[in-house]
């Protein structure tokens, strides 16, 4: 799926946790908060990236954040609900 959204930011992180290797990515977009968990307004949200996508947007100078992306995710379905992986994003345009 293919949308505009605004991303507040990316997260890329390697990690090594008694001898096990990993990476945090993550991206920030922008969300409605849940008035009934103590939010109000609107928030950033972390939602799952490829290693590869976060990676390239964190290296990315000047960094772009905030602004607005074309992004495109992959959706599945799980016992626990439906898991979003965003796999593009693209700055389009910047937010003041």
């Amino acid at each position: 799926m293919k949308t505009q959204i605004l991303v507040h930011g990316v997260q890329y992180q390697p990690w090594n946790v008694d001898g096990k290797n990993g990476v945090s990515s993550f991206l920030f977009i922008d969300a409605i908060g849940d008035v009934k968990k103590g939010f109000a307004g609107r928030v950033p949200k972390e939602v799952r990236a490829t290693d590869e996508l976060a990676q390239r947007l964190f290296n990315l100078t000047p960094t772009p954040f905030p602004c607005v992306c074309e992004v495109e995710f992959d959706m599945s379905s799980t016992r626990k609900g439906v898991e979003m992986l965003y796999t593009h994003c693209d700055p389009v345009a910047k937010v003041k």
